[in-house]
């Protein structure tokens, strides 16, 4: 089940929190903003996503913030040109226009049967990661996107067939978080890992009172959201967020505002939001396994 959230740039008192909605047979992008400060929500709103062209079955959904403006990608159904009756699955920006990463006829744009996508940028440039399959093997494709052009890279970094995606800007850099094929571990790309379920999603953020440290939330194998958290070049050990239990299939996405993270997921069908609070002192001064072993 897709969502994805961010911080409401206009109004950073709500988190936008997207999602897929089904609407007269067809699917389109729903959005819905949240209280992150406990005053009243916004009710919800269907974009009608350019007459209900998102690809089914539902593909994960990401948003970032990058060159001025919040934009949400997922799964477009398009044909290759103007006379082709069938079209193909192409990774799309879905809002705030309606428009593919490359053209849609770019077998590198196309993902196949793949629905994972993550997403991140600056304001300069922005990063948008998929799963492809290349001779054989599950690629990790990044398109890098400028105002003038977009370029493409793909490397087999041995992302497990099953593996969902997260991407996060750090240190300037894109990071691209995913599941290793030799085992149920979160990787980013040239580094670490960690245990979750396998096929679980994960979302990953930085704290915005304390922008040193970077928090990884991720379903566990007891079906609950868990997290771990990184200080400088050092993560935690595990502990879990909810006491909600989170559906099969459910996305995680997070919004840090002040000294909380906000993270949802879906539970019996409906939104959960949860509250999560900084480590204490008494955390940050544990902290101990090295990055490159988690």
């Amino acid at each position: 089940m897709s969502l994805a959230a961010i911080l409401n740039p206009i109004d950073p008192e709500h988190a936008l929190v997207f999602y897929h909605s089904s609407q007269k047979g067809r699917y389109n992008l729903a959005v819905h903003q949240l209280s992150v400060v406990c005053k009243p929500s916004f009710a919800y709103r269907d974009r009608n996503t350019a007459d209900g062209r998102i690809k089914s079955p539902l593909s994960d959904l990401a948003v970032s913030n990058f060159l001025g403006l919040v934009r949400v990608f997922g799964i477009a159904n398009i044909p290759n040109d103007f006379t082709s009756s069938n079209p193909e699955a192409v990774i799309t920006q879905l809002s705030p226009t309606f428009n593919p990463v490359d053209k849609p006829s770019t077998a590198l744009v196309q993902p196949g049967d793949f629905s994972s996508i993550g997403s991140c940028g600056d304001a300069n440039e922005g990063y948008v990661s998929f799963i492809k399959e290349i001779d054989g093997n599950p690629h990790l494709v990044t398109y890098t996107i400028t105002n003038s052009k977009s370029t493409a890279e793909n490397k087999d970094v041995g992302t497990a067939k099953y593996s969902k995606l997260a991407a996060h800007i750090v240190n300037g850099k894109p990071w691209v978080f995913f599941q290793h094929k030799n085992g149920s571990h979160i990787h980013y790309k040239n580094g670490s890992d960690t245990s979750c379920a396998e096929g679980s999603h994960f979302a990953v953020t930085h704290g915005a009172s304390e922008p040193s440290l970077m928090f990884l939330y991720y379903r566990n194998t007891d079906g609950n959201v868990a997290r771990v958290w990184c200080k400088d070049d050092k993560w935690s050990s595990e502990t879990e967020v909810s006491s909600h239990h989170i559906d099969e299939g459910s996305a995680i996405a997070v919004v840090a505002h002040e000294d909380n993270i906000h993270v949802f997921f879906w539970n019996d069908g409906q939104i959960v939001q949860e509250v999560d609070d900084m480590p204490s002192d008494d955390d940050l001064c544990t902290v101990g396994v090295a990055a490159e072993k988690i």
